[in-house]
């Protein structure tokens, strides 16, 4: 399954199938990124751009942070695992990730650093140091 949505506060939801990569510098205040109902492997990395990616699509997204709250939601209905490689790059906004349905891993294994961290998962792993 290769869907997802992209919400941005005052515009439409961008919905999308089969996507190639997706690069972004939105000036966004706050950004949700919404995946598939599908069980998927989600990433996210801080390599200058924020990559997070997802095993069940072949696309990416590469965007600037916003400037308030990153929001990723999981799907509602699939077993996810959500790997934080990294998240700092010293502007992060508050962040908020949400597996949602399912059996869901938040795994942390790189530095995250945000004004504020909020997850919701079955089981979370912290294995590298979070600053809020």
């Amino acid at each position: 399954m290769d869907t997802g949505s992209i919400s941005v506060t005052g515009n439409s939801t961008i919905s999308h199938t089969g996507l190639e990569d997706i690069l972004t510098l939105l000036n966004a205040s706050n950004l949700a990124l919404n995946y598939s109902e599908a069980s998927e492997t989600i990433t996210v990395s801080d390599i200058g751009l924020t990559q997070i990616s997802s095993d069940a699509t072949t696309s990416s997204v590469s965007l600037g942070m916003p400037g308030n709250s990153l929001l990723i939601n999981a799907g509602d209905m699939g077993d996810d695992v959500i790997n934080i490689v990294s998240l700092e790059n010293g502007v992060n906004p508050f962040v908020t990730i949400d597996g949602q349905g399912g059996v869901d891993t938040l795994s942390i294994d790189g530095s995250v650093d945000a004004v504020q961290l909020i997850a919701y998962a079955d089981v979370i792993k912290v294995n590298a140091s979070v600053s809020t």
